[in-house]
Formats: structure tokens, sequence, C-alpha cells
């Protein structure tokens, strides 16, 4: 018996794929969690969607997956560990 994927299980699982892609780390794993988005070395986890995902929140949910994306593309502890005022 083969189970149909949900609207909102297709988008979470697009979040993932695509904030692997922009990011670059094929082995960065990205998952869903909490009220706010946090990236360690190259983890990545998103606040959980609504319930009722409606076109504003599901606009603010890709944004918090492209930030997270370009924070494991480009972050570098060291150049900021160094840079920090």
């Amino acid at each position: 018996m083969s189970q149909v994927e949900t609207p909102k299980e297709a988008f979470k699982r697009a979040l993932m794929q695509t904030t692997r892609a922009i990011s670059g780390e094929k082995d960065a794993e990205v998952g869903f969690g909490g009220d706010r988005t946090v990236v360690t070395g190259n983890k990545a986890r998103l606040p959980l969607l609504p319930r009722k995902l409606a076109a504003d929140s599901a606009a603010v949910a890709r944004g918090q997956a492209d930030i997270a994306a370009l924070r494991l593309a480009y972050h570098n502890e060291g150049t900021h560990a160094r840079l920090e005022p």
C-alpha cells in the first residue's frame, strides 16, 4: 500500500532539498523543529511549519530555508571569530 504525500509534506521535502542544493552541501542535515532557524556545522534546523500552510507562511519558511542555505554555504566560524568585535 503506497502512502500519498500531503502538500505540506511535499513542501517540507522541497525546502530540505532546496536548502541542500543552494548550500552546495549534499550531505547537509536539514530538519524541522523549534521556532527559529539554527545552523551549526553542516546541520540546519528550520522552524516547524504551521498546521495550516498559507501563502504568506510558506514564503516566510522559504526565506528561512534560504538563510540557512546561505549560512551553510558561506559562513566560516574561524573568520567570524577572528573578525568579531
